[in-house]
């Protein structure tokens, strides 16, 4: 009887993973894909990078200074989960210094 609810969670979880991964999957291409107003909880671990535009949090009355910047995430899903993103487009940000991912620090360099 538990090995059995055991193994319903399991299919239930793999299944939640993969249905929001779908829903963050976006177009293929290197369209640009809004993130949806519903995030996702959780994201499956899948690299299929995508370079998102993430809000800075910056503000400026008279020098024009970037409001936004574009941070590479493992996939759209990881992306979308962060609140600061608007959206993303496929395939790794060509921008970013020293091709820096999201979530990497500079420690051992």
């Amino acid at each position: 009887m538990v090995r059995n609810l055991v193994y319903r969670f399991n299919i239930v979880f793999v299944f939640t993973g993969i249905l929001s991964q779908v829903v963050f999957a976006g177009g293929s291409d290197n369209q640009y894909q809004e993130c949806p107003k519903q995030r996702g909880e959780f994201c499956i671990e899948l690299y299929d990078p995508v370079c998102a535009v993430k809000d800075t949090g910056i503000r400026c009355i008279k020098a024009p200074c970037p409001a936004t910047e574009n941070v590479t995430f493992a996939n759209s899903c990881k992306a979308c989960s962060d609140v600061k993103v608007s959206g993303y487009e496929s395939g790794a940000c060509s921008d970013q210094a020293d091709d820096k991912k999201h979530g990497e620090s500079d420690s051992g360099k």
